[in-house]
């Protein structure tokens, strides 16, 4: 589609884009992403508020005949936290060049007594962050600011991890109900307002 194309090349083409994409359920934002981050390769960090949603993206993004992984950071148990870890602590320029790691994480896991953070920030400082992403990035707003003030303090330290690459990133915000005032908010807290908002369809927000 148009829009996914056009958004694709922002994220790929053109570093440190601050993008907001409002767009309804099943419009596939999520292929966005992905295709920009496997563009790129290196490593793609996504926002979910949803543990559920980060496990659906994982078993959807992986690819192993063309080098593509993914991880769910919430769902790693012991064992495999020190193998997901090493895994991070070893990749090289080279590789990251060659391979692209998508990462999804809930709010607790960017919190700053996170081990995944503290992980996190030597991946960005080495330069192998390639795309921040945010989903349901209304969630910061409607439900950070009243219910889970987690979602707030994660996406400030996104914007740490940010601050630290030697070479910035784009960064992608994506919502089917973002309204104005959530982007706003959004924005005051990543102290940043955005260099595009490509606002389709919008879907109405539905509690199930």
């Amino acid at each position: 589609r148009e829009f996914q194309i056009d958004a694709i090349r922002l994220l790929a083409f053109a570093p440190n884009t601050l993008l907001y994409l409002i767009s309804k359920t099943g419009s596939g934002k999520s292929a966005i992403p992905l295709t920009a981050g496997a563009l790129m390769s290196g490593v793609t960090v996504t926002l979910v508020p949803l543990i559920g949603l980060g496990s659906d993206q994982v078993s959807k993004s992986r690819n192993a005949n063309h080098y593509v992984e993914a991880y769910h950071l919430d769902e790693q148990n012991r064992e495999s936290s020190r193998e997901l870890s090493k895994r991070l602590n070893s990749l090289h320029q080279t590789e990251s060049k060659h391979c692209s790691i998508f990462l999804y994480l809930s709010p607790r896991a960017l919190q700053l007594e996170s081990s995944w953070l503290k992980l996190l920030e030597k991946v960005a400082r080495r330069g192998y962050l390639r795309l921040i992403c945010i989903d349901e990035a209304h969630a910061i707003e409607q439900d950070g600011r009243r219910f889970r003030p987690e979602f707030v303090s994660a996406a400030q330290n996104l914007m740490m991890l940010h601050k630290l690459m030697p070479v910035k990133s784009s960064i992608i915000c994506m919502s089917a109900t973002f309204r104005e005032t959530d982007q706003q908010t959004l924005s005051g807290i990543l102290k940043r307002r955005p260099d595009r908002v490509m606002w389709l369809e919008l879907a109405r927000r539905r509690i199930e």
